[in-house]
């Protein structure tokens, strides 16, 4: 494994972490906790984007999943971030969050890790 694939694979670990912490904020009601780890996020995998550019192998390359993939999880936690009701909004930041972690998890099977 070349060393832009390890940090690759380790920034995968690093994504899982954000979206762990950002699920915990959330379901704890820390909305304005979960904006900062959200661009803590964002900006960890646009990261990974450029990283993915020094990467050979094309499994990797083909099962790749683009930080502007983040859009939708962005425009749900915005919307609860500033209105005053968050019920609805929070349970789709919820299950957007276990969509992003199943195509992270897609990502390393697929990539061979």
């Amino acid at each position: 494994m070349s060393s832009s694939e390890f940090k690759y694979h380790t920034g995968l670990v690093k994504i899982n972490e954000y979206l762990f912490h950002l699920h915990n904020e959330c379901k704890r009601g820390q909305f304005d906790v979960a904006q900062n780890t959200f661009l803590d996020l964002q900006q960890h995998w646009q990261r990974q984007d450029v990283l993915l550019k020094s990467i050979q192998n094309q499994l990797v390359r083909k099962s790749y999943f683009p930080s502007d993939s983040l859009h939708r999880l962005e425009k749900f936690l915005n919307n609860i971030y500033l209105s005053s009701s968050n019920g609805h909004d929070s349970t789709l930041v919820m299950k957007e969050i276990r969509r992003i972690n199943s195509r992270i998890d897609q990502m390393q099977s697929l990539s061979g890790r």
